[in-house]
């Protein structure tokens, strides 16, 4: 796809909708959904021989008033959410965002947005379209060491990974904590050749040539990848200003999620089955016996003219009246006389109220199921839990503490094997640091991390490749020289660092792996690694 900036701009091309009718296709649309259950069809032909005079003595308007109470309750349900899907995507396409538009800053609805829209995002805010990262800046300014090389986001609202992603900015922006007008300006030339599928392709920018005395732009081809895209629903957790670039949402009008049906339903639609099958049978026996008896019975007043169709048919709709009490409308009204009581008792629970926020029920489907629930199943992803674990010993060769000998001494604490062990653990990780707090995939990495700043071996910063740790006092600075990252295929992770000018190759991995590559042959020499466990 081929993006640039937009010279018009039009409205609602960002608009969501994830209502399935409109104020005028609602009640036809739903009562011919009604038409298509098997049950109300049932009951509404039932209802429809009700009407035919001197036939039976079922009262015709609590008939018509059940299968009419029956049906509106379904209908008021769905309408009662669909006003709810409503007012939600309002409130979304009411949201005001912060663009840039002809070089000055705007204010616009979030379905306003185009593509091509340059955007500015704040820290927490969701990313209101698929977008490409422009630029990042904090106040301080890139020349008070505010640059923001990389900014962190949140994707649990798309995939639920509470983890954060690196994304990389393409430009550098906000040299002195806001954007300058020759920066508006050079945003308004990008060009934006994009493979939605590889999420790859190629930005062209219009620079100014630094070499040159007289304001000449050159045009700059900067390369795009999955680590300069930004996904629709994630959230900014770096304290910065994040400008992107618009690349449009995925679909205009969301398709709205598929309640599974109530397991007690379920049930009863089995059951009915089955019933409906005997039903038929014992009313075609019936029909037929009632015939045949008409036919070759003999009356005490003589012969009688029998119509066979029409008494037939006479004795076949009384029979269906007199047979639908095997599937009765009044367990239908009831169920949902029910459902809608046991709604209201729920959200009058005082004791599901969390943090003053009450209880909301927003299905009615499934709430009979509740009953049936006997057990409930949950893993370590952190559905039903916290999804944290806490570190609670650190075994190291020789050593059941992390006390370390000399600390003052820095020479002997790098030529320390317990050192070494720890600088792995604290070097080798794909942990980021974000406002003083570990952020990773992987809680055993996070919470080593945590025991060590517990027991004063704190990790103070992680960028452009230098580290920075504190050791009882001690400032250790290492350079990152090269990342091998933790593949399932090697089953380990490994980096090059560089501290006090020795280069080491600190690796880590599972217990089948590190263990064979700790004597290692090269011609004559042998190396000894250090290996440590946790």
């Amino acid at each position: 796809m081929h993006v640039r900036v937009p010279k018009s701009f039009q409205h609602k091309t960002n608009s969501i909708s994830t209502t399935s009718y409109t104020l005028i296709t609602f009640l036809p649309g739903r009562l011919a959904k009604e038409m298509t259950k098997t049950f109300n069809l049932f009951f509404v032909i039932l209802c429809c021989i009700v009407m035919i005079p001197n036939l039976t003595f079922f009262s015709k308007s609590s008939y018509i008033l059940c299968i009419s109470f029956y049906i509106c309750t379904s209908i008021l349900k769905t309408g009662i959410n669909e006003i709810k899907k409503y007012r939600l995507d309002r409130k979304i396409n009411k949201r005001e965002v912060d663009v840039i538009r002809h070089e000055n800053l705007a204010k616009i609805w979030r379905e306003d947005i185009n593509v091509g829209e340059r955007v500015i995002i704040k820290k927490g805010e969701i990313i209101p379209v698929n977008t490409l990262v422009l630029g990042a800046y904090t106040e301080k300014g890139r020349g008070s060491g505010g640059c923001v090389p990389q900014i962190h986001i949140e994707t649990s609202a798309i995939d639920g990974e509470s983890a954060l992603k690196l994304r990389s900015p393409l430009t550098a922006l906000g040299s002195t904590g806001a954007l300058e007008p020759h920066e508006m300006a050079v945003l308004e030339t990008i060009k934006v050749e994009y493979d939605p599928e590889t999420q790859s392709g190629e930005l062209a920018i219009e620079v100014q040539d630094p070499q040159m005395n007289a304001p000449v732009l050159q045009s700059v081809q900067i390369p795009i990848t999955k680590k300069n895209v930004i996904p629709m629903g994630a959230s900014i957790y770096t304290d910065a200003t994040t400008i992107v670039l618009s690349l449009g949402g995925e679909q205009k009008k969301a398709k709205p999620s598929r309640i599974k049906g109530s397991i007690f339903i379920n049930m009863i639609s089995n059951i009915s089955i089955y019933t409906m099958i005997a039903y038929l049978i014992l009313l075609l026996i019936s029909v037929v016996s009632a015939c045949w008896f008409m036919v070759r019975s003999e009356w005490l007043l003589g012969s009688v003219a029998i119509s066979i169709t029409s008494d037939s048919m006479r004795t076949l709709v009384s029979n269906v009246l007199i047979f639908s009490s095997l599937i009765p409308l009044s367990l239908f009204v009831t169920l949902d006389g029910l459902r809608i009581s046991y709604s209201i008792f729920i959200q009058s629970d005082t004791t599901m109220q969390l943090n003053e926020t009450p209880t909301k029920c927003n299905t009615h489907g499934v709430l009979e199921d509740i009953g049936l629930i006997s057990h409930v199943l949950s893993d370590k992803t952190g559905t039903l839990t916290l999804n944290q674990m806490t570190l609670k010993g650190f075994h190291l060769p020789g050593s059941s503490s992390l006390a370390i000998r000399d600390p003052k001494n820095l020479q002997a604490l790098y030529q320390s094997m317990n050192v070494i062990s720890i600088l792995t653990v604290l070097l080798c990780h794909s942990v980021c640091m974000v406002n003083g707090e570990y952020i990773g995939t992987s809680q055993e990495e996070v919470c080593s991390l945590q025991y060590f700043r517990d027991n004063q071996i704190v990790l103070l910063s992680n960028q452009d490749g230098r580290v920075t740790i504190d050791i009882e006092g001690n400032i250790l600075t290492a350079h990152v020289l090269g990342v091998l990252p933790f593949s399932p295929a090697i089953a380990r992770m490994s980096v090059i660092v560089l501290v006090e000018k020795k280069v080491f190759i600190l690796t880590k991995g599972s217990d089948e792996t590190v263990p064979n590559m700790c004597t290692l042959q090269v011609g004559r020499r042998v190396s000894n690694t250090y290996y440590g466990r946790h």
